[in-house]
């Protein structure tokens, strides 16, 4: 009988399942919006969530679950300590679902995941000092140092996103103000798209109807739109800034940037380049700066490599 590794990656709006072979071959990949698996209760999603992989698995024997998750995660102990945007607080997660599918369970935060699954089979592969940011609806990131994926003492390790960016006031949903993700991330580049619109700046952001988005922001901004450009100027260069202390910290030989955000390609690179350039010019030399190659499929890949590590 097929023996299979299952990868799950949450979210607040979907959860994907992997199911990989034993080299992390990816045989088939599901997605299932995380409401229909009752994302608010969590015992009920368990439930659900064990009921799902083992419908999908069929006649296949599960080896191990590797799951990431948002929020604080105690991967240890296999508890999700708060997940904010789940509604999760001290949720066992890895016991649950391990007690229903009756195989080992590995949990562990998303962007930790999302890191792992770059540096086995993404741009990560052949570094051992690897930066791995996601930048979406937040921003966070994970880092491996000499080999090692660093959670630190009470897994919060990761945290850039809510470092304080000086001299800025916007709330911050978790209850600072001018935190770095009112501005990198979704929707702070909407935010700053419409703060032009507001200020009757010449731009193309001027004719979108509705809402404005990220992705409006990217596409005047491939149009040739000064604004729009600007915005994404002014979002790298303070990414930057706040990535020379990681460089200097860290001394990393890649920096991965991932999440939605990152599909700006050399319009976010290239401002965090030369803000590096002039912040750490004795690391830019060696030191690469890419986007992400695999999407989503990161974090499934380190949540399933993570918990064949945790079985073996």
């Amino acid at each position: 009988m097929e023996q299979v590794i299952i990868g799950v990656d949450i979210g607040g709006t979907n959860t994907v399942i992997g199911i990989f072979g034993l080299h992390l071959s990816l045989i088939e990949k599901f997605f299932k919006q995380s409401s229909e698996l009752s994302i608010k209760n969590p015992d009920r999603f368990i439930q659900s969530l064990a009921l799902e992989i083992n419908r999908l698995v069929g006649r296949k024997t599960i080896i191990c679950v590797g799951v990431a998750v948002p929020g604080k995660v105690n991967g240890e102990r296999g508890i999700v300590e708060l997940a904010t945007n789940l509604g999760w607080e001290n949720v066992a997660l890895a016991t649950d679902l391990s007690e229903i599918l009756k195989v080992p369970v590995k949990i562990e935060h998303d962007v930790r995941s999302y890191t792992v699954g770059e540096a086995m089979k993404g741009a990560g592969i052949g570094y051992n000092n690897i930066v791995c940011l996601t930048i979406g609806t937040g921003m966070a990131v994970g880092s491996i140092v000499n080999g090692q994926l660093i959670a630190g003492s009470d897994y919060l390790a990761g945290e850039l996103g809510h470092d304080t960016v000086q001299g800025h006031t916007q709330a911050c949903a978790c209850g600072k103000v001018g935190c770095l993700e009112t501005i990198v991330s979704a929707p702070g580049i909407a935010r700053l798209a419409a703060e032009a619109v507001s200020s009757n700046k010449k731009t193309l952001l001027q004719e979108v109807n509705g809402e404005i988005t990220a992705f409006d922001v990217y596409e005047a901004g491939l149009k040739g739109d000064e604004a729009a450009k600007e915005i994404f100027k002014f979002v790298g260069t303070t990414l930057g800034r706040k990535l020379a202390t990681v460089v200097y910290l860290l001394n990393p030989e890649i920096i991965i940037i991932g999440g939605g955000v990152a599909a700006a390609g050399d319009m976010l690179l290239d401002p965090i380049r030369k803000t590096l350039e002039v912040e750490c010019p004795y690391y830019i030399s060696d030191l690469k700066i890419k986007i992400g190659e695999l999407g989503d499929m990161a974090g499934l890949i380190g949540a399933a490599h993570l918990a064949q590590v945790k079985e073996g």
